[in-house]
């Protein structure tokens, strides 16, 4: 891989997050508050699977979510797979705690669609990607994608529920960028670690929907 290719590749977080600033501030002039999210998720979820990814790869088709993590795991990973949902059950028992709301249909598809579809590209990008690219660097690469991605939930945090303190937010999605930089790491594939950060935002999904508050 060329010098230019990794310059672009370790930058590319940034600029996205340039972007998606930009992207925020415009439709707050022309949007509710409430619904500003809707622009941001879009954009966001175009430069994860084909902005960065086609500049780097110079041609696209659907191989490449293959070929950036997304492939079938073995028995031996089964391990692996348990492990990242134990770690991820954690952030769920908030939720039995401040959750009393019934839900109605309309909300229930939009969890569902959030917290499977976010997930992917994330993982697609973060650890497929981001940490791909360089996991030859062993730890360097998990600990950069992973603050990184830290820094990217503090920009993320003024679209889902600013009364989070920073610096919870920042250590969290550190940690939780670690742990599934290690699945992938340990069984090839983004599948484990796919698995796991659904449950880890299921919470997101529902403050996203104001169906909980804190």
């Amino acid at each position: 891989m060329s010098l230019k290719k990794k310059i672009v590749i370790l930058i590319s977080p940034f600029l996205f997050m340039i972007g998606l600033r930009f992207v925020s501030t415009l439709s707050c002039s022309f949007m509710p508050i409430s619904q500003t999210w809707i622009p941001f998720f879009i954009i966001y979820y175009l430069f994860c699977c084909t902005l960065f990814p086609m500049m780097v790869e110079r041609r696209y088709s659907f191989s490449i979510f293959s070929k950036f993590g997304f492939r079938r795991i073995g028995r031996r990973s089964l391990k692996w797979v348990f492990f990242g949902l134990c770690f991820s059950a954690f952030s769920l028992i908030h939720i039995f705690l401040k959750f009393d709301v019934r839900l109605q249909l309309i909300d229930i598809i939009l969890v569902i669609g959030f917290i499977l579809i976010n997930p992917f590209f994330e993982e697609f990008y973060w650890r497929g990607f981001l940490f791909g690219k360089f996991q030859n660097r062993g730890y360097l690469a998990a600990i950069y994608s992973s603050i990184v991605f830290g820094i990217h939930h503090l920009v993320v945090r003024g679209q889902i529920c600013k009364s989070f303190s920073p610096l919870a937010i920042f250590l969290t999605t550190v940690v939780s960028g670690l742990v599934w930089c290690l699945l992938y790491k340990k069984t090839d594939s983004l599948i484990p670690g796919y698995l796991s950060h659904i449950i880890v935002n299921i919470p997101g999904a529902l403050i996203l929907l104001n169906l909980i508050t804190f």
